[in-house]
């Protein structure tokens, strides 16, 4: 079996990387405002078939003159529409706040030879590939 060494990359080069390519960090996208995710909510066909039966309802409540039934359509899709409103909203800032705190673990990676530990932040992309070959290269195969 023959046992490969990597030396993961040498502190001259992380440096040069930098320099040439910046930091290696992701940029997360600028979350939807809250109006376009409440407007969102209303493309749930759920929401959209209740709307065309408040329509109709509100249509037949004009020649019986009774607008009960409309007004209770209405209320459901209001109430469907908020809840999953609030609750993606909800979702949302745990996941943010969620990705926050994982900012702050290190990361193992072969600097120079060694193992050793770096800020979630300072972590690249060619420091994981040359840690997956470095674990790929321990493991033993049996034929």
């Amino acid at each position: 079996m023959k046992e490969h060494q990597h030396r993961g990359l040498t502190s001259a080069q992380v440096e040069e990387s930098r320099r040439l390519h910046g930091d290696n960090l992701i940029t997360p996208r600028k979350g939807d405002s809250a109006w376009k995710l409440f407007a969102e909510k209303f493309r749930d066909p759920i929401i959209q078939v209740l709307l065309v039966a408040a329509l109709l309802s509100l249509a037949m409540a004009f020649i019986d003159g009774e607008f009960l039934e409309t007004i209770g359509i209405i209320c459901a899709i209001v109430l469907a529409t908020c809840v999953g409103f609030f609750f993606e909203l909800d979702a949302m800032r745990r996941f943010k706040r969620l990705n926050l705190v994982n900012d702050d673990i290190p990361v193992k990676v072969v600097r120079d030879g060694e193992m050793t530990e770096v800020p979630d932040a300072m972590w690249s992309w060619a420091t994981w590939c040359m840690s997956r070959m470095a674990k790929r290269s321990r493991r033993t195969v049996s034929w």
